[in-house]
């Protein structure tokens, strides 16, 4: 129970708690560069307003480049925690409640539950591991622990007991644990002490304490002391309760615990059970299939299949092999084979929201959503998104949330489209669909405002008047071969590749954005296309290219 109540110390506050962080602990940076410090309300995304906390006057959410929240570090490692990777390419953590005729339920971290057809999801993969380091079940003091590799990214807990309640009684002896870390050629230590004073406090000392937050908690009735970090960010806890958090001193090397020796009467210290845990570095997941899903066990293995059921302990899947049971702990991810999703609009403040950070998670994706904000109020926001439908999201579990635009968000699909003819094993989608793509859309004839074609694209050619002169297949661009082109119900609005200045690799995709004359819409349904051009030196070959994203942005006027 320990090691699980540890491995889900989500929410670390940096001070407070409720609506007093929603009140002081946000940020905002308006376009002009200044820093506000505040909360965010609002009944409507009309009404969406930051109020700075000196009597400035409040700013509307659409104004601002973005809103900030105390960095808190999120232990969402082992257990039963999953990563659920939407077909959108956004991230959220949680845990899986069932797998049932191809409906997935899940409680995600800061959303709630969750059911949602197994079209809107690309995977359901298993966040980093963890590894044993030293493990101590009692201590003998001192202690004096030397790693035998350094550990960049880890846990390290212990636990303590209670102290006397009865004044007249001997309390427990104070005790000091070092933390001691490499940083290059510097060596640094982070020490959290035990001390009296009346009664049993704990408290931390950490080098260049400037950059930290930091507070004393009293014990009252023992429990873990934990220290979280990984190569940016650094938590130290008691329980649930946080000591201290500010950056990574470095690599863990060594871990030393004394007894204060000043009481000769005073028992030894109640302190038990260390342990050293480094969290492992999460491998890519591999390509989903088209055909397929794909179960990626821990080994590096593949089973291809269709997913029958699934609970929080394993998952079925049925194959060439018959049905086979499959444990989550044997399993790295289950990847869902690409079908079309079912996307609804939503309308609102369309924002990026990016979530707290995952502990080990610095080399990993961050977890993130785009969607709608409606209304803000203490310490929720309520949002629409176009997969999760409408939600109250807790304000503690944000990180940053970035404004895009107010209107209505139409995605246009939340399939990876990969346009060309050849297989590309680097894609997210290596199997080509052909050279052209295609869908419909409704239109509000009342809306309002500017409207856009928006997509993210990858490993397209470019060709817009900032293309450097040398780019091999510019010429062909720009004497109409190679091109892939946007059409709105049959009239073509330009190519994506003139919104390229340089190619955009896999890793990076890169947004564009078509304006679409409203004139051109008509109510109800209307129809998208992409279509490709061969290569004029090659014309049976064309640019294979992939767009995630595809979506239609109506902006209202700006006040």
């Amino acid at each position: 129970m320990r090691d699980r109540r540890l491995l889900w110390l989500l929410c670390l506050v940096i001070a407070g708690a409720g609506s007093a962080i929603a009140e002081e602990h946000s940020r905002a940076i308006t376009t002009s560069g200044q820093t506000l410090a505040g909360r965010l309300s609002g009944n409507s995304p009309n009404e969406l307003r930051f109020h700075p906390s000196d009597a400035q006057p409040s700013v509307p959410v659409r104004h601002l480049l973005r809103i900030e929240r105390p960095e808190q570090l999120t232990a969402g490692v082992g257990g039963a925690w999953r990563q659920f990777w939407l077909a959108g390419g956004e991230c959220l953590s949680g845990t899986l409640v069932s797998i049932e005729r191809r409906q997935v339920t899940a409680d995600l971290r800061g959303v709630g539950r969750v059911t949602l057809p197994a079209s809107a999801l690309a995977a359901v993969a298993t966040p980093a591991g963890l590894e044993d380091v030293l493990f101590r079940p009692g201590i003998s003091w001192p202690l004096r622990a030397v790693l035998e590799q350094p550990v960049s990214s880890g846990l390290v807990s212990f636990d303590i007991a209670a102290p006397h309640d009865d004044h007249e009684a001997q309390p427990i002896s104070g005790w000091t644990a070092v933390f001691a870390f490499q940083n290059g050629a510097d060596a640094r230590e982070l020490v959290v002490e035990c001390r009296q004073n009346g009664r049993s406090i704990v408290r931390a000392r950490p080098p260049d304490a400037r950059l930290w937050s930091l507070q004393t908690l009293p014990v009252a009735d023992g429990g873990t002391v934990s220290l979280q970090f990984d190569e940016n960010r650094t938590v130290v806890a008691l329980g649930d309760r946080m000591i201290a958090a500010g950056p990574s001193p470095g690599r863990l090397t060594e871990v030393r615990l004394t007894a204060d020796a000043a009481d000769d009467e005073a028992p030894s210290p109640a302190v038990s059970r260390l342990v050293v845990r480094r969290v492992l570095e999460p491998s890519p997941l591999p390509p989903r299939s088209d055909d397929y899903d794909v179960a990626v066990l821990a080994a590096g293995d593949r089973l291809f299949g269709r997913l029958m059921a699934g609970t929080r302990e394993s998952f079925t899947l049925k194959g060439a092999f018959g049905e086979v049971r499959l444990p989550w702990t044997k399993t790295r991810a289950l990847l869902f084979h690409h079908e079309p999703a079912p996307a609804g609009s939503v309308a609102g403040l369309v924002a990026r929201i990016e979530l707290q950070p995952v502990l080990g998670g610095s080399s990993a994706k961050p977890e993130w959503l785009i969607a709608a904000m409606t209304a803000a109020a203490d310490d929720r926001l309520t949002i629409a998104h176009p997969l999760l439908g409408e939600r109250e999201l807790a304000l503690d579990e944000m990180r940053r949330i970035e404004p895009l635009f107010e209107g209505r968000l139409i995605p246009l699909t939340f399939e990876t489209l990969h346009l060309g003819d050849e297989v590309r094993p680097s894609f997210q989608r290596p199997q080509p669909q052909g050279t052209d793509a295609s869908g419909t859309f409704d239109f509000d004839a009342a809306a309002h405002g500017d409207v856009f074609f928006t997509g993210d694209v990858s490993e397209m050619e470019p060709s817009s008047t900032d293309t450097p002169l040398g780019s091999p297949w510019l010429a062909e661009l720009r004497a109409g071969f190679l091109l892939t082109e946007l059409f709105i119900n049959g009239r073509r609005l330009g190519s994506l590749n003139e919104r390229l200045r340089f190619r955009p690799p896999s890793e990076r995709p890169q947004q564009i954005e078509i304006p679409v004359p409203q004139e051109l819409l008509r109510k109800g349904e209307n129809r998208w296309e992409l279509r490709q051009r061969a290569s004029r030196s090659r014309p049976a070959n064309y640019d294979d290219c992939e767009i995630v994203r595809a979506a239609i942005n109506i902006r209202s006027p700006s006040e």
